[in-house]
C-alpha cells in the first residue's frame, strides 16, 4: 500500500510506503500542526443566516448547533432550499452567518482579517457539483493554479501536482484537456485542484450529482480513500440517502433551514425519526410487488392462508435477522419473500418479508423479542379455491 507524504526535507509531497510513517506523522506532515492537535474540527454554535430579497428576509438557517470531528466525513443532507449550501460555505466563510458563530480548530472565524482568511481557505479545499474547470487550460494548469496564485515556486507547483495527480488516478493526463475528459476524469481534477493546498478540511458541494451512478460510486471510493490515507476531513451536501450511506460516517439531515435529526449513519438509517428523514429514506425502500400487494387481506378469516410478516431491524444491540431463529419460531415451511437489509458500519438495519402460515397465535409468536426489534402481519394471502 503507498500513501501521501510530505517529506520536510524537500518540501514537497510523495507518495511512499506508510510501514515506516504514524499515522501521527501522517497527520502532521500533510497539516503542518503537532499530531497532538485534532486538525479539522468544526463547531457551529446557534448559527443563523437570513438572506434580504426584494420580497423580503429570507431564514435559510436557524439555530444550527452540532459539531464535526476532526477526520471524520460528514454529510449534510436536505431537500431543495433546506440551507445544505449556505450552511457549507459557512465553513470557509463564503457565507458569513447573520447570528452564531463557527469554530474550525476551536477559532471563530468572523473574527478573522484579510489575511486570516486566506490562510483559512487554503486549510479548506472545495470540489464542486459542474468541476469548475477552466477550458482553455491543461490538467496540470487547473490543478496547479491554486499555488501559482499563491507564489508558490515552480520547482515545488511541478512535484506537488505530479504527487496529487497520482493521488487520484491522473498520472500521464497532465497535459490534456477538461474537453477530452471524461464526467469522472474531470471532478478527480477539481479534487486534486483541491488538495494541492494541503487542506485539513475538504468540502464536497454536490460532488457527484452530475455523475452517473458507476462514476459516481469511483469518486465516492476515491474521498473515501483520502480521508483515510490522509485523516482529512470531508463534509459533503448531498440529496441522495445512497450517497450518504456510501461514505459517511456521521449525517445532518437539514429540513426548512433547521436541524431535523443527527447521529451515526447506521443510526438514522436504522430509526429515521424525523418525516423529513424517512421521506429522504423513501427512494432506497423497495415496495412490495405489485401482483402480491394487490391479494393481500388486512384481515385473516380462518381459512387456510399464507401470512406475511415484517421484521424491522434498527441495528441496536447486535440484534440481526437469524434465520435458524426465524424458522424455529413459524416452521420450516417459511419463506424468504423479500429483504431490504443494509448493513452499514458493522450494524445490520432495514426489513425482512417472510411468509408462513396463518394461525392464531401469530401475533404471540412474532411478538419475540430475539427474532427482530419490531415485526408486524402485513396481510394475508388467501389462495383461490
Amino acid at each position: 500500500m503507498s500513501a501521501v507524504l510530505f517529506d520536510a526535507a524537500t518540501d514537497v509531497l510523495t507518495v511512499a510506503g506508510v510501514a515506516s510513517h504514524s499515522a501521527g506523522t501522517l497527520e502532521a506532515s500533510f497539516t503542518g500542526k503537532p499530531a497532538a492537535v485534532a486538525a479539522g474540527s468544526i463547531r457551529f454554535e446557534a448559527v443563523e443566516k437570513t438572506y434580504v430579497s426584494s420580497a423580503g428576509p429570507v431564514k435559510a438557517l436557524t439555530d444550527i448547533t452540532i459539531e464535526v470531528p476532526g477526520g471524520s466525513i460528514f454529510g449534510i443532507i436536505g431537500r431543495s432550499g433546506a440551507g445544505k449550501s449556505s450552511l457549507l460555505r459557512t465553513i470557509n466563510r463564503l457565507e458569513l452567518p447573520t447570528g452564531g458563530h463557527v469554530l474550525v480548530d476551536g477559532e471563530d472565524i468572523s473574527t478573522f482579517h484579510e489575511d486570516q482568511l486566506v490562510a483559512l481557505r487554503r486549510r479548506v479545499g472545495m470540489i464542486f457539483q459542474h468541476f469548475n474547470l477552466l477550458s482553455a487550460k491543461t490538467v496540470f494548469a487547473n490543478v496547479a493554479l491554486p499555488l501559482v496564485v499563491a507564489g508558490v515556486k515552480k520547482q515545488e507547483v511541478k512535484e506537488r501536482v505530479a504527487a496529487v495527480l497520482k493521488l487520484v488516478g491522473l498520472e500521464g493526463k497532465e497535459n490534456t484537456y477538461p474537453s477530452r475528459l471524461s464526467g469522472g476524469q474531470k471532478q478527480r481534477v477539481g479534487i486534486a485542484r483541491a488538495l494541492v493546498s494541503r487542506p485539513e478540511i475538504l468540502l464536497c458541494d454536490e460532488a457527484t450529482s452530475a455523475l452517473d451512478p458507476e462514476t459516481t460510486l469511483s469518486i465516492l471510493s476515491l474521498l473515501k480513500d483520502i480521508n483515510r490515507r490522509l485523516g482529512l476531513t470531508i463534509v459533503l451536501i448531498t440529496h441522495e440517502m445512497s450517497v450518504i450511506r456510501e461514505i459517511c460516517d456521521h449525517v445532518l439531515v437539514l429540513e426548512a433551514g433547521r436541524i431535523a435529526e443527527t447521529g451515526r449513519v447506521w443510526e438514522v438509517f436504522g430509526n429515521p425519526r424525523h418525516e423529513a428523514t424517512r421521506a429522504l429514506l423513501k427512494p432506497l425502500d423497495r415496495g412490495l410487488p405489485e401482483d402480491l400487494a394487490g391479494r393481500l387481506n388486512s384481515r385473516w378469516s380462518g381459512k387456510p392462508a399464507t401470512a406475511l410478516i415484517e421484521f424491522t431491524y434498527t441495528g441496536v444491540g447486535g440484534l440481526q435477522p437469524d434465520l435458524g431463529r426465524i424458522l424455529a419460531v413459524l416452521g420450516e415451511d417459511t419463506q424468504i419473500i423479500q429483504s431490504n437489509l443494509d448493513r452499514i458500519q458493522g450494524h445490520v438495519s432495514g426489513r425482512l418479508i417472510v411468509a408462513s402460515a396463518a394461525r392464531a397465535d401469530l401475533h404471540h409468536l412474532i411478538a419475540n423479542p430475539d427474532l427482530a426489534h419490531a415485526a408486524r402481519i402485513i396481510g394475508y394471502d388467501t389462495p383461490n379455491v
